[in-house]
């Protein structure tokens, strides 16, 4: 496979990953807190709250697409393997790290409080394991370029196991 191949296969995964992400966390939220999130929801109907809650997913997994797709392009065109050793690419790493957790903390806070339903502290963790977590952590380290694969944090041990 050549490089532009392998760089689209790369952005593909990407995006199939952030999708499936979102999937689940709205899969396994909305069937475990939903009922009773939609209640404390001023009674609004379930289905009103599923319609605001898949909004509330597709704006978290966005966050975290954006952050994971902006690493893949960093390290892709952006860093040069010439430069100082680390050259501060996992500072930027992590930095895109924290805005990943802070959009899986604060997109849901700020939404839910502008759409009128409610999501708890529950919700927010499925939503960190799944988007930062899985979203951003797990992609960043299976679609990094060869030259910086050890970058992200944890890259190590689980290239080690391939």
């Amino acid at each position: 496979m050549n490089r532009n191949v392998r760089t689209i296969v790369k952005i593909a995964i990407i995006i199939a990953g952030t999708i499936i992400c979102g999937a689940l966390a709205y899969f396994i939220s909305s069937a475990a807190f939903g009922h009773s999130l939609a209640t404390a929801s001023n009674n609004m109907a379930y289905t009103n709250w599923q319609e605001k809650f898949s909004t509330l997913v597709i704006f978290t997994g966005a966050v975290t697409g954006i952050c994971s797709l902006a690493w893949f392009i960093l390290s892709r065109w952006v860093f040069e393997i010439t430069s100082s050793t680390g050259g501060g690419r996992r500072i930027i790493w992590a930095i895109l790290a924290v805005i990943s957790l802070a959009g899986s903390i604060a997109v849901p806070q700020i939404y839910s409080a502008s759409a009128g339903i409610k999501v708890n502290v529950l919700v927010m963790a499925v939503f960190v394991i799944f988007f930062t977590g899985i979203g951003y952590w797990l992609l960043s380290i299976i679609t990094t370029p060869a030259a910086f694969k050890y970058t992200p944090v944890g890259a190590r041990l689980i290239r080690a196991r391939k």
